[in-house]
Parts: C-alpha cells; sequence; structure tokens
C-alpha cells in the first residue's frame, strides 16, 4: 500500500516548512501506520485461521500436486552442488523437512546430480490421521499405465503411510522413467489408491493445459507444483450415547408387534366368515369380502402413540364377532372378543 507526498514522514526536505503543516503531515503519518499495522494483524489472524482450518480435515483429507524438475546446463538460474536456484523447481522436493521421497536420488537429487530431468507427483497429507497410500499410477503415458513405485532406491514399498501434515513426492525411480516429456502425452491422468479407493485427477493446469507431468514448453522444463484435485474425507459421526434409550423408550424398543391379524372363528355351524370391517381409533380403514377369511392384513402402525384396532366379522350365518386389541409403543395388548346373533 503506497503512501501519498502528504503522508510520508517528514523529511529533510521539509526544513522550512510552517510548525502546523509538519504537525498535521506527522499526524497523518502516524495514523497511516496504525492502519497498516491493524491491516497486518488482521491478515495475519485470517491466515492463522485458515491454517487452522485446514489442519482440522476430517482423516483421509489429501491434496494432490503435479510438476516437473529440471536444471539443463547453461541454464539462466539452474542447479548447484548445494542449492537449486530455478525459481520454477517445484519445493519441496529431495531432503526437504516433512517429506518421504520416493525416487532415485542419484537421478533426482540436484546434491548429487546437476542436471536432474523427472516428473514429480506430491501428495500433501492434510487430514488429522495417517494415509495408507496402497498404489500410485499415470494414464496417458503409452500403452500401459505409469505403475513404478512399488519400491525404490529410498524406499521398501506399498504401503507407504504418510503421516498428518507429512508430504510424500514420487518421481523416477531408475534413469528416466518417469520423464514425462518424453514418455506422456498431454493432461495425464493421476490415480491414487487410498486405503483402497481409487481417487483419479486429470493434469490439466500447467504449462497452458498441457499438465505439470508434460513439463514446460523451453529447454528448462522445469513446472513448480500444480494443484490437481484434493479430497476432503466424511467427518466421522460419534456414536449415540446409550442414555438416550431412558430418554426415548418408544424409539429404541424392538418392535415385535404383526399386523397380519387371525380373525376369530365362531363354532361347527355358524359359517364361515364372509366379511370384517377394520377400525383403527373409530375411523373405519378397511373392508374385506371373501367366502372364508381367515385373517385380515392392516396397515403398519407407528411405534409413538396409542392405536385401538377394532375387527368386527361376519359369517354366512349371519353370526358376528367383534374383536379388539390396544397398541401401544412396541407393544400389544390381549384381544377381547364380543360375538352375537346378527339381525
Amino acid at each position: 500500500m503506497g503512501m501519498s507526498s502528504e503522508d510520508r514522514a517528514p523529511a529533510k526536505s521539509d526544513v522550512g516548512r510552517s510548525g502546523d503543516e509538519l504537525a498535521g503531515r506527522a499526524r497523518r503519518f502516524a495514523a497511516r501506520s496504525v492502519g497498516l499495522t491493524v491491516a497486518t494483524l488482521v491478515l495475519l489472524s485470517v491466515a492463522s485461521a485458515a491454517s487452522a482450518q485446514a489442519a482440522a480435515l476430517p482423516a483421509g483429507s489429501f491434496t494432490l500436486y503435479t510438476g516437473y524438475a529440471d536444471c539443463p546446463a547453461g541454464a539462466a538460474a539452474g542447479c548447484s552442488a548445494s542449492t537449486v536456484t530455478n525459481p520454477l523447481y517445484p519445493q519441496p522436493w529431495f531432503g526437504a523437512p516433512n517429506v518421504q521421497f520416493v525416487g532415485d536420488p542419484s537421478q533426482d537429487n540436484p546434491a548429487m546430480n546437476s542436471d536432474p530431468d523427472t516428473s514429480g507427483i506430491r501428495l500433501d497429507n492434510t487430514g488429522t490421521g495417517p494415509l495408507t497410500l496402497n498404489d500410485v499410477s499415470v494414464a496417458g503415458c503409452g500403452s500401459t499405465p505409469v505403475d513404478i513405485w512399488a519400491k525404490s532406491p529410498t524406499t521398501t514399498g506399498y504401503p507407504y503411510t504418510v503421516a498428518s501434515g507429512q508430504t510424500i513426492i514420487f518421481s523416477s525411480t531408475s534413469g528416466d522413467n518417469f520423464d514425462g516429456s518424453e514418455i506422456c502425452a498431454p493432461h495425464p491422468t493421476v490415480t491414487v489408491n487410498i486405503g483402497g479407493t481409487l481417487h483419479p485427477f486429470v493434469d490439466d493446469l500447467a504449462n497452458g493445459g498441457m499438465g505439470g507431468i508434460f513439463g514446460g514448453p523451453s529447454s528448462d522444463e522445469s513446472t513448480p507444483w500444480s494443484l490437481i484435485g484434493s479430497f476432503t474425507a466424511p467427518a466421522t459421526v460419534p456414536p449415540v450415547a446409550k442414555t438416550v434409550n431412558s430418554i426415548l423408550p418408544n424409539l429404541t424398543c424392538v418392535d415385535h408387534r404383526k399386523f397380519v391379524i387371525p380373525v376369530r372363528q365362531t363354532k361347527s355351524g355358524n359359517g364361515n366368515v364372509r366379511r370384517a370391517v377394520i377400525y383403527i381409533n373409530h375411523k373405519k380403514t378397511k373392508t374385506v369380502s371373501g367366502s372364508n377369511i381367515t385373517s385380515v392384513k392392516i396397515v403398519k402402525l407407528p411405534i409413538r402413540g396409542t392405536y385401538v384396532v377394532k375387527v368386527v366379522t361376519l359369517t354366512s350365518k349371519n353370526f358376528q364377532i367383534t374383536s379388539t386389541r390396544t397398541y401401544k409403543g412396541c407393544k400389544k395388548g390381549q384381544r377381547s372378543d364380543i360375538k352375537h346373533k346378527g339381525k
């Protein structure tokens, strides 16, 4: 944020100005400095909050990047035996803190090779727990995907465990076997297997859509890390406390009720049941007719509440039987029957 000539601190060139004019300028300068300090503190607070939020992602979350490490001889900003000065070189890289490197240090480490030439894949564990990485592959690099990281000179092979807040980087494991500028087509697909779940991401953002794996267009193919995707794992739902049983007994009891009701039969000689009428809480809900009705089916009743179910049947000999049963919660009461000769 710049300052106007009226807001700058008093200088030697101010000699000869009036005391009031210099005092006013000093007050404006002090106020502007306080404003800059407050703005800086706000930005730091926002950055800290964003960092805390990122660290609080559920276990299993990650971000994925691609890039290209190249330091050709004679480049304006290249590699030395001890440091990388090329601003396009992907950082972090081999030897950086909190980085697990899967590759060949003799080929990919600038401290051992003045001209590394390899594509790279970087995964950051942004979740609260460790990640189990079962496989990494790249499709679009010939007839079969590049899948070369079962082991490397620096590792024992799959599965790789990446701790929370840590990074793992994959590069060439032997010679130029992951030189994407030579073996890959533009915008390949990177697939990572995390705990048995496949996560594919298309590498099509860096280098004008060609992708970070493909490398830059000049003799210096270095490409800084480019984010190609991320995954936020679903939050774990805590188990329901057992004390809920004492609070909501009707919601947690085991429902053993049956809603196919046997029809009460009369004694031999009183005829078969030809008609049944069902009432729930004194409201007629269903009528069934047939030559010999032995049972009726009613709608499933809710667990919460009390329901009185009444079944009125009529036989071919004009006998009527009224059966009543009360359902409360998961339980049903005893059935009561009234039989009488119809008119």
